[in-house]
Formats: structure tokens, sequence, C-alpha cells
């Protein structure tokens, strides 16, 4: 199952700035997490509405349709129900913590280092992650496992993929020419004769 996330909450320390950067989940198994005494967990990672866990790994392997099926076939399990969580974080009262994670690819190179591609095609290119999520998640965690939370933040490198909506060229004239050139100035006017005025009275 390929996954883009987008705009997900994630509860918890090290999830939390993530909620505005893309993520790529790629053949992920769900994680539960079960009540122990001593222990904190927190769910993370969860996956869209309407996702659900296909037993059927073959079949979505080879690109068949496949649907929910509650009951499976023979009288083997059925498909697990939503909400899906991919991870999971733990911490023992006053011991160690633990982060799981339901699969590998989330790591990989190729994919934490792949370019994006839209940015790349720019008059001026920009080399920038195509889902920063992923490795702004592995070195939050980290941060987190090392006790280290006032380092868990967004990384400058992750701060480059850019999130304004592209501008046309009569938008961003008007905001050169009119804000720069006129507006700013007529207001440095404007309050100098304010000033001027009150003082002559």
């Amino acid at each position: 199952m390929a996954q883009v996330l987008q705009h997900h909450a994630v509860d918890a320390k090290l999830g939390k700035p993530l909620q505005s950067l893309d993520m790529l989940l790629l053949r992920m198994l769900p994680v539960s997490v079960k009540e122990t005494k001593g222990v904190k967990a927190t769910k993370l990672l969860p996956l869209p509405q309407g996702a659900w866990g296909e037993r059927d790994a073959d079949a979505a392997g080879q690109g068949q349709a496949v649907k929910f099926d509650a009951t499976g076939k023979d009288g083997a399990a059925g498909d697990i129900p939503g909400p899906i969580f991919v991870g999971a974080a733990g911490e023992k009262d006053g011991g160690g913590r633990v982060v799981v994670i339901g699969g590998l690819e989330l790591a990989l190179n190729d994919i934490v280092t792949l370019p994006d591609s839209k940015l790349l095609q720019r008059e001026r290119p920009v080399l920038v992650a195509r889902f920063p999520g992923n490795g702004e998640l592995l070195a939050n965690s980290v941060f987190w496992l090392a006790k280290l939370e006032p380092l868990i933040a967004i990384s400058p490198a992750a701060m480059e993929v850019s999130r304004i909506q592209p501008m046309s060229d009569g938008t961003l004239k008007a905001w050169r020419i009119g804000a720069l050139l006129v507006g700013l100035p007529g207001l440095v006017i404007a309050a100098g004769a304010l000033v001027y005025f009150a003082r002559r009275d």
C-alpha cells in the first residue's frame, strides 16, 4: 500500500512538527498499542479515513483490485478495519523509550532523498526532498529516544520546500510596485505630514 499523508495530526511530541510535511508510507504494517501498567503508549502516523489493512498482500502487489473484506476467504481472518496507525511510541515510567514504525521502506535513502521534480524544473532549480516528512520523522525519533525534546523541530532543509501558492506576474508586479515602491513610501510621507501638522499646532 502506498499512501501520501498530508496535514494529518500526529498525536505525539516527536510528530507535531510533521503536520505540514508530505510523507510517503510504502508497504506499511498496522501497529497497535496495548495498555500496560507503567508504560505510556501513543499511536503515531494515522492513515486517512477509509483506509484498511489488506490481508491479501499478493493480490494488491500484483495490481489486482482489492476491497475491504471483513470475513476473509475460507475461514481466514478478514481485513483489518480502520482507523489504522502505522507507528507507535512508548515510554516506561522513569525508564527507556521505544519508537515502532510498521515498515522499513519509509527510511530508505531512495525515498528520503527523492528530489521534488517540480522544484527541479523551475527556472532556478531547487534541490529538496519530495517527501521531507520521512527524514524529519526519523530525526525526531532519534531526538525523542535520546530525551532531547528541545531539538525536535522542522529542520532548515525541510523548510526549503516552497509552501506558498505560485503568484502570477501581474500579482507579483502589483506587490513589488504597489506595496514596496508606492505603498510604503506613501505611508512614511503621510506619517511625516501628520507629525508636522500636529507639532505646528
